[in-house]
This record gives structure tokens, sequence and C-alpha cells, in this order.
């Protein structure tokens, strides 16, 4: 039996792993058909501004970017923590930046001592 008559054999690590990547690429492919389609789903419901997935990626690279990070350790309620980590998830986005533009726009709404905090934040300060 020559190497091309061989029987390819998997072990189920392998298996699993290629099933994994598939199941990725479905939804990676799903996500691209609807976007390009013009068919992104909002981030809020139909009451509320309409915000799209793209404007999310576009304050975060804007707004977040790349800067010095300090690391802070917070608890919060187990529902809300759960909600986090789905979204994250579903648009493929890193909590610390969901979390940091929230942040954002909270001191923006109520602290006035806050107003130029995303200038202090792109020196670095």
């Amino acid at each position: 039996m020559n190497f091309q008559e061989a029987p390819t054999i998997l072990t189920e690590n392998e298996k699993n792993s290629l099933r994994n990547l598939l199941i990725e690429w479905e939804s990676i492919k799903r996500a691209v058909n609807v976007i390009s389609n013009g068919n992104e789903p909002a981030l809020f419901k139909e009451d509320e501004p309409v915000h799209s997935i793209n404007e999310l990626y576009n304050r975060i690279k804007n707004e977040v970017g790349v800067q010095m990070k300090v690391r802070k350790t917070i608890n919060m309620n187990k529902g809300v923590g759960t909600a986090l980590d789905d979204f994250a998830n579903r648009y493929r986005v890193h909590k610390q930046d969901v979390i940091e533009l929230a942040l954002f726009d909270f001191f923006e709404k109520y602290g006035a001592d806050y107003n130029d905090l995303r200038g202090r934040v792109n020196k670095n300060e």
C-alpha cells in the first residue's frame, strides 16, 4: 500500500477541532452576508436610537484605540456580567473596550469634571 492509498485517520481531538472550525466559519460567513446585504442588526430596541455594529467598532477604534492601560478589578451583578459576556462573544469585541466606552458615556452624562476625559486618555494621562 503506497502513501496515496493509505486511509487518513484523525484523532477525536482533531475531528472536534475541524468541527469547531466549520461552525466558526459558518457564523463568520453568515455575519459577512448580513452586513454585505445591508441587513446589519440594530444593537438596541426599535424605540431606541439605532446604532449599528460598525458604529461600535468605529468607536472602539477611535475612542479606545491603543493607549496605556491600567488593570482594575471590578465586581458586578451576575446578570450584567452574563450580558457582557454574551455581547462580547456575539459581536467579537473585548469586554474591556465595551466597559471603557460605557464609562466614557457615563462620565460624559454625569461627570462635569470628566468632560475632557477622551482627550486626557489619548495623551496617556
